[in-house]
């Protein structure tokens, strides 16, 4: 894994040696950082999920391939972790917190779509799930991160990038004037770490946000930029971009736009991020800073 996890280990090793934690979701993006860092810190971890990839375990760590809808199977595996952290579909923290696990601690990974004003399934499903931890007896941390980028598995920004290397030109609606705040998974990975030994931050809910909020116009081109490429953002009214959403699942090697992303390019999706930082002890990076530091 890259280096990276290696600016954490201070973090880590002031970390309770016998705590055993348990990785839902451990195979890609957050959930394999998370696992990592563990791993190379001593600490005591078990990873799940329905594909073990290229994941290495070692003398303290382990891993189950298990597909964590079947709850049962899931609570087997991690039985003996009082410790668990959620990084998988939301839909599954809830079916396994209804099997009635033995879990003294908790710290769940959502997302902010939960407060988008075009619900759909997803967002159903993360307010289901925040229902069911805190109607709980279980002590829980709950972390709403924006758009997450630079986790291995993370397909955020690569799909901007793909669709940069397709074509010369994007199109986006309302001017791209609408604001995102993306979020290094070096920053959640932190945050979650540090959660894991803060006590403190038993009983909150956690808003993950980048360092400085960013239009999409210039989130795009900065991606094209970080790929090589000289794309150019046209913008598009709101009709012609539905349209156009519906071809993409259908032509081969472009990445399929669903109706619901579509709709929330039409928000803005910057948040405060006044407990992130105080999580962190500083202020969270921002999409161009980490870029400029690879």
């Amino acid at each position: 894994m890259p280096n990276k996890l290696d600016t954490l280990s201070f973090t880590v090793k002031i970390m309770i040696q016998k705590m055993a934690v348990g990785i839902i979701g451990a195979s890609r993006g957050i959930g394999r950082l998370l696992f990592e860092a563990l791993k190379e810190n001593n600490i005591e971890v078990t990873g799940v999920s329905r594909h073990k990839r290229d994941v290495i375990v070692s003398k303290r760590s382990s891993y189950f391939e298990i597909d964590a809808r079947h709850s049962l199977k899931l609570k087997t595996a991690l039985e003996s972790h009082e410790t668990i952290i959620h990084c998988s579909h939301s839909v599954i923290l809830s079916d396994f917190l209804s099997s009635g696990p033995e879990i003294k601690r908790l710290i769940a990974v959502g997302s902010t779509r939960l407060f988008s004003n075009f619900e759909d399934q997803k967002a159903r499903d993360i307010r289901s799930m925040a229902e069911k931890i805190w109607s709980s007896k279980i002590n829980a941390t709950l972390i709403h991160p924006t758009l997450t980028y630079d986790a291995p598995g993370s397909n955020n920004v690569e799909r901007i990038a793909r669709f940069c290397s397709l074509s010369p030109f994007i199109p986006i609606p309302k001017e791209g004037n609408t604001l995102i705040q993306p979020v290094s998974a070096l920053d959640l990975l932190q945050g979650l770490l540090t959660c894991l030994k803060d006590d403190e931050t038993i009983g909150k809910t956690i808003i993950a946000a980048g360092g400085t909020p960013m239009s999409y116009k210039n989130f795009i081109e900065t991606c094209a930029s970080s790929a090589g490429k000289k794309t150019k953002v046209i913008f598009f009214p709101s009709l012609p971009m539905k349209i156009l959403a519906r071809f993409t699942r259908l032509i081969p090697g472009v990445p399929s736009i669903t109706a619901s992303e579509l709709e929330r390019l039409f928000e803005n999706k910057n948040f405060s991020n006044d407990e992130f930082r105080k999580l962190l002890g500083r202020e969270p990076l921002t999409f161009p800073e980490t870029l400029k530091r690879h």
